[in-house]
């Protein structure tokens, strides 16, 4: 690496070094100063689009489970 390059690099370490704190101490600072209540009612709603992008199977899947299960057992007895 060239020492120009090195320089850049160190210069770079030692910003984050300095930033790193500064930005753990606002991510703090927001958890402190944020509302349980609105917390929970975002999560509600990208659960909601989660859901209506992708909606859940009319099945539990174990019928499908049990499907494959079977599969497998008839291949190791096969064997």
């Amino acid at each position: 690496m060239s020492a120009d390059r090195l320089e850049i690099v160190r210069a770079w370490v030692e910003r984050w070094a300095e930033t790193g704190p500064v930005l753990e101490r606002l991510r703090l600072e927001e958890h402190r100063n944020s509302r349980l209540s609105e917390t929970l009612l975002s999560l509600s709603d990208v659960t909601d689009a989660a859901l209506l992008a992708n909606p859940p199977k009319p099945d539990s899947g174990i019928i499908e489970m049990q499907r494959l299960f079977a599969k497998f057992r008839n291949n190791e007895t096969s064997s």
